[in-house]
């Protein structure tokens, strides 16, 4: 069985089983419509997670969709981390949450690296964005913007 993130597995097919073994990292890619796996380079201790925004939620937690492979989807609250923002319906609260909302609009790609859950269920995550349409990760590693710094060193 495959960890795909956010409690969410894949069951691989018979066949396939004994290609990969308990605590190996996969890199999950979708070419010409077909899902392949292959050995990943990154530290088992990353999560990183490519997505698309789909609303802000306040000044400090966004919602994202992911989409971790075969077909599985999935939309999480994620809470930026080192981020604090006041309460929507103060002055402070709804700026914040309109500042983020102008960072962030609708269907703007993400890279998420998720950390824990919170006592409300969220995810903590830190975000990687880009001000241009970017469609590939690999664009927003490289060029992306570290939203939870640009927000912490103006709130």
């Amino acid at each position: 069985m495959i960890d795909l993130g956010f409690y969410c597995y894949y069951e691989l097919p018979k066949s396939r089983l004994n290609q990969y073994k308990t605590g190996d990292i996969l890199q999950i890619e979708k070419q010409n419509g077909i899902w392949s796996l292959s050995d990943s380079k990154l530290d088992s201790e990353l999560y990183f997670y490519f997505g698309e925004i789909e609303r802000v939620i306040d000044g400090d937690t966004i919602l994202v969709k992911f989409e971790l492979g075969f077909n599985v989807i999935t939309r999480q609250r994620i809470r930026l981390h080192n981020v604090w923002s006041a309460e929507l319906g103060s002055s402070e609260g709804e700026d914040n949450f309109e500042s983020l909302k102008k960072k962030l609009p609708l269907k703007t790609k993400v890279i998420v690296r998720s950390r824990s859950k919170d006592v409300y269920g969220r995810f903590v995550g830190e975000v990687l964005y880009s001000k241009k349409k970017i469609q590939h990760p690999e664009d927003i590693f490289r060029i992306g913007i570290y939203l939870n710094q640009e927000l912490a060193e103006i709130s």
